[in-house]
């Protein structure tokens, strides 16, 4: 007797990141060839809740749930509200660069960039919100 298994291979490895963090700068690029896309900073939370630590990611927004939720969230992140998200992310990656101006001027820093590719939940100054067309 044969038992035949049916194994794909895999063309892509999958890289998530998830976690709870504040979301900053939204903003929405276009670029001279293609079609505009939203860009956001989040300043996810790590470490003891009594001496919180920050780690900052540059993400682009993809996939409805998140794009839904963060057109959601503008008002709130550019009145200066806190708000704060329970994130999922892909495709992390780090990329070098040098400080142009500043205090850091010369010196060399590195950007964590991903994509954001959905939002749990969200609190607006302490307050839980959602929008009503995104799915549960």
């Amino acid at each position: 007797m044969s038992t035949t298994t049916d194994v794909r291979k895999s063309n892509y490895f999958d890289l998530f990141t998830t976690g709870i963090g504040y979301l900053n700068q939204v903003r929405e690029i276009t670029p001279e060839n293609g079609l505009p896309y939203l860009v956001v900073r989040i300043a996810a939370l790590r470490g003891h809740t009594e001496n919180v630590g920050k780690t900052y990611f540059d993400c682009r927004v993809s996939g409805r749930n998140a794009h839904e939720f963060v057109r959601f969230l503008i008002p709130d992140v550019e009145r200066g509200g806190k708000v704060l998200i329970r994130f999922r992310m892909s495709d992390l990656q780090g990329e070098i660069f040098t400080y142009n101006k500043g205090a850091r001027q010369g010196e060399v820093g590195v950007s964590l960039r991903t994509r954001l590719i959905g939002i749990e939940w969200a609190r607006v100054d302490g307050m839980v919100v959602k929008p009503e067309r995104v799915a549960a």
